[in-house]
């Protein structure tokens, strides 16, 4: 090989890697670009789940109170009766829990889902769709308490009262229940191999 072609092949060896780089960190961006645009779609989707949620809940809330007040209506096996609720869903806890408290533990409840829940489970529309509906249905129970002095209940099955919010919680439950299970598992995987560890050491130790 003479001197040219030495010369020649020198800056591409120094030039072949930088390329490399550049592409790989190209891509890698372009990737970092297309998960990020993919969030905000998915949390856009939750916003309007949850939005719509929220409006459904608080329209049928309000016919409720100008229909249905001091009458009850059948609508098949239910009754259509207006019920003030100040404790949590279904009714429960209404003779322990002081309002204040419920207050604080429905909206605890709501900035928790939208935080934890909204990084670690929205993944897919079937995700973004139930933490929407979570969403919509506990903020609607929680401004009902706060502006209306108790949550709003019209729905009678039996001896217990529900509304729209509550109905679209456990809908939103039921769509995250896989994702949920998933976590549990891996939760109860992780306490076991702990459980295995420290079972192990003890032995060594004795």
């Amino acid at each position: 090989m003479n001197e040219n072609e030495q010369g020649a092949e020198a800056p591409t060896r120094f030039i072949t890697p930088r390329l490399n780089l550049v592409m790989i960190y190209r891509a890698s961006l372009l990737l970092r670009i297309r998960h990020w645009l993919a969030g905000q779609m998915m949390m856009r989707l939750v916003a309007l789940v949850g939005t719509a949620a929220f409006l459904t809940d608080w329209a049928t809330k309000s016919w409720a109170l100008g229909t249905l007040k001091d009458k009850t209506a059948a609508l098949g096996s239910l009754v259509l009766g207006l019920e003030s609720n100040l404790a949590f869903a279904f009714s429960s806890g209404a003779d322990s829990v002081s309002p204040h408290l419920v207050l604080g533990a429905r909206l605890g409840a709501v900035l928790a889902i939208g935080i934890v829940f909204g990084r670690l489970f929205v993944r897919d529309r079937r995700t973004a769709v139930g933490v929407g509906l979570i969403l919509g249905g506990g903020l609607g129970n929680a401004v009902d308490l706060a502006f209306r002095g108790g949550v709003v209940d019209f729905i009678g099955a039996g001896h217990f009262y529900f509304n729209i919010a509550d109905v679209v919680i456990l809908i939103g439950i039921g769509l995250l229940a896989p994702i949920i299970r998933f976590y549990a598992l891996a939760v109860q995987r992780r306490i076991m191999q702990w459980e295995t560890r420290w079972t192990r050491d003890r032995r060594l130790d004795t």
